[in-house]
């Protein structure tokens, strides 16, 4: 555009020099003016002057747009949002409302600089939605206060401003609605939580004293279950006829064999060293408690038939196998329990080797 400026202002000039200096030149030559050259030269001036008038023209409107287009950013960055809303002024962000007898409040108020509002429950709460302002730039909305709340509050923003989270120009405001008797309310429903949560509180000591009574009593009929009724004399004369039962013995431990998977007794039923029963249980249940010898204890589990091992001497010895589920040691009742007694390994005993 500059370049056809200048063109055209060169393009004037020459045809008015032209024009001038041609007449004035065939004069002094005393000779008859070339009406060509003159309409040449009148020509070229026109054209010139035409475009130089249109490309100033054009100039000039592009200009006033580019000023319109400069002026209208520099309003643009200059709208500066403002939020204003309706209510008591607690603080100088917070405004609070009351709700009427059907528990219900009407937030107002008025925006520029943007079209929506934006709210935001406070407190943890799930409610986050936009309020489209009208066009002067107020808005209401309307909130039902929950039978369950006091009072509940809502964080208020311009929709623009939510987005950019600019703090130097934040319009955000916090609005609380409470209840007509708030204070009643508040009272009520504080104890009211407190008395669901004693109540849980008595339901859960209850449910736990009932899980313990349960669990007695599951302890007292599996004790129960045990034979006491058989002597050591039928069970050592025929072992395979009480394979497999329950049964529950008295006596002194007359020697303790420790491993890390097994541990052995050898059991003096009633004191009686020619009654010897030999007794396998984890140690691991143990939880780090150990048997002595010479402990009285109560054993309760199941029969295996008998067990044969050789002593130091060499002689092998059978006696009646019990794999023990339970055992009351002496005066302090220790309780072992066994999970499953099958899963015993009893192909190898310490110290001494099946037959």
């Amino acid at each position: 555009m500059i370049f056809l400026g200048i063109l055209s202002l060169l393009m004037f000039f020459v045809g008015i020099i032209y024009l001038i200096a041609y007449p004035i030149y065939k004069l002094f030559e005393k000779s008859k003016i070339n009406r060509i050259y003159i309409l040449i030269a009148l020509g070229i001036t026109i054209i010139g002057a035409a475009i130089f008038i249109k490309t100033s023209f054009v100039y000039n409107k592009e200009t006033e747009a580019s000023t319109s287009k400069q002026s209208k950013k520099i309003n643009h960055k200059a709208t500066k949002i403002t939020l204003k809303v309706n209510g008591k002024q607690t603080d100088y962000t917070d405004r609070e409302l009351t709700a009427n007898d059907i528990r219900q409040a009407t937030i107002t108020g008025t925006i520029k600089g943007d079209t929506k509002v934006h709210f935001l429950e406070d407190q943890g709460g799930d409610q986050e939605f936009n309020v489209e302002a009208n066009s002067d730039g107020t808005f209401s909305k309307t909130i039902t206060l929950p039978s369950s709340k006091a009072e509940i509050s809502y964080w208020i923003d311009s929709e623009k401003q939510n987005k950019s989270q600019n703090s130097e120009d934040s319009t955000l405001l916090k609005v609380t609605i409470k209840s007509a008797d708030y204070a009643a309310e508040a009272s009520s429903i504080s104890a009211s939580s407190m008395s669901a949560a004693s109540a849980s509180s008595a339901a859960a000591a209850s449910s736990s004293t009932e899980a313990a009574s349960s669990k007695a009593a599951a302890a007292a009929s599996s004790i129960a279950d045990y034979r006491s009724d058989i002597t050591y004399d039928s069970l050592a004369r025929n072992p395979d006829q009480y394979k497999g039962q329950k049964v529950v013995y008295t006596g002194e431990v007359v020697q303790v064999l420790e491993g890390d998977e097994e541990t052995d007794l050898r059991v003096a039923i009633n004191g009686d060293y020619d009654d010897i029963v030999y007794v396998a249980f984890d140690p691991s249940i143990m939880n780090g408690s150990h048997i002595l010898e010479n402990d009285k204890i109560q054993f309760y589990g199941k029969s295996k038939g008998d067990y044969t091992y050789k002593v130091t001497s060499g002689t092998k010895i059978t006696v009646p196998l019990v794999i023990a589920k339970k055992i009351n040691d002496q005066g302090l009742l220790l309780m072992i329990m066994v999970n499953d007694m099958e899963t015993l390994d009893f192909s190898r005993v310490l110290f001494c080797t099946y037959e």
